[in-house]
């Protein structure tokens, strides 16, 4: 390819999100390296919080943006995670949606997406509910919860259910 090719497939890569990382450069996050990430797609955060989730309902071990790549490549079969479309992407949201559905006995958080009425749950919402019903929380106290729960900004409700996953697991290894 002469070096006019090569800039506009450089340009339409950049185009179509990619990233390029020079040899001597890797993408941090939090202090660690990561050679493989997954790519700038608006879903990736909602994959990525999916996964949190999961941890923060005990439903997985490592939390880490390794282990939610690692997990991405099995779904996707692909050899880096860099490498997902966003239909595929689309497709591991559904997985971990449904796992995050399935019940707590069956290794699922046991969210409900859907209320009693058939209307949306806000997802935060829907967490934090799956997190009272594991944490042994009565339904009317759990409301009262919810109610002031719906009061926060996002980033505390993230704080709330960050704080609950530390006492779901510790309530796990206190049973075991």
């Amino acid at each position: 390819m002469s070096g006019s090719e090569i800039k506009r497939v450089l340009h339409e890569l950049r185009r179509r999100g990619f990233v390029p990382v020079k040899k001597t450069e890797s993408r941090k996050k939090g202090g660690r390296v990561f050679s493989d990430w997954l790519p700038p797609f608006s879903e990736t955060r909602k994959l990525t919080a999916m996964w949190l989730s999961l941890w923060h309902l005990d439903c997985i071990a490592d939390p880490s943006n390794d282990a939610l790549q690692a997990w991405v490549r099995g779904q996707t079969e692909l050899s880096a995670a860099q490498w997902t479309s966003r239909p595929q992407m689309s497709s591991c949201i559904e997985a971990l949606k449904s796992w995050l559905a399935r019940p707590a006995s069956d290794g699922g958080g046991g969210v409900w997406w859907i209320d009693a009425l058939g209307k949306l749950v806000d997802s935060r919402l829907a967490v934090y509910r799956a997190q009272l019903d594991r944490i042994g929380m009565p339904r009317e106290q759990a409301m009262i919860h919810e109610a002031m729960f719906l009061n926060l900004t996002e980033n505390e409700q993230d704080s709330v259910i960050a704080g609950n996953g530390i006492q779901i697991r510790a309530l796990r290894e206190r049973s075991h």
